[in-house]
């Protein structure tokens, strides 16, 4: 515990919680009776271990949305969704592996997920709009039949957004 302290746990010392864990977990099933203290201290090692298997994976997590958000600055928003999601998957491992961890947390997951559907959406929802406005220019050309061409467009898309991304920002019955 004290070493742990001075050092980040290394896959051995993660290993010795495990052992630890096993043992305290065959004592227990042992006892004749029911130990609280044993098994407060079984409680403690899991915790322990969920922490430090954690933090050994939360640091890329940040580090891909954190590159996820450069990435967008720069507006590519397909790679951006493709570091979003790694951050994601790395949250949702960290949360299903590691539920005692504090660092599991299943409100950044649901962030990550939104932030992926609406960098998904985004380019989706400025193709229609883009369509929309040549639409409106062809129109004032009264070039007809361009015009309801770019018209369908943007309403095939504006209906793809309404169903495959309802709940985000781009979706729109009234467009």
């Amino acid at each position: 515990e004290e070493i742990l302290a001075w050092r980040d746990p290394s896959l051995e010392d993660l290993k010795l919680i495990q052992a630890a864990i096993d043992f305290q977990s065959q004592y227990l099933d042992q006892l004749p009776n029911y130990s609280y203290e044993d098994t407060q201290h079984l409680e403690v090692l899991k915790k322990r271990l969920h922490e430090y298997s954690a933090e050994a994976l939360i640091a890329d997590s940040i580090n891909f949305e954190a590159k996820s958000q450069k990435l967008l600055e720069d507006g590519d928003f397909e790679s951006a969704s493709v570091a979003l999601n790694e951050a994601y998957q790395i949250q949702k491992t960290i949360n299903e592996l590691y539920p005692l961890s504090s660092l599991a947390n299943l409100n950044r997951a649901t962030r990550l997920l939104r932030e992926i559907r609406y960098l998904n959406a985004e380019p989706l929802a400025r193709e229609s709009l883009e369509a929309e406005k040549l639409a409106d220019s062809l129109v004032a050309q009264e070039e007809w039949e361009k015009a309801e061409q770019a018209l369908v467009k943007a309403m095939q898309i504006q209906e793809r957004l309404n169903t495959d991304f309802r709940g985000t920002k781009q979706d729109s019955v009234a467009r």
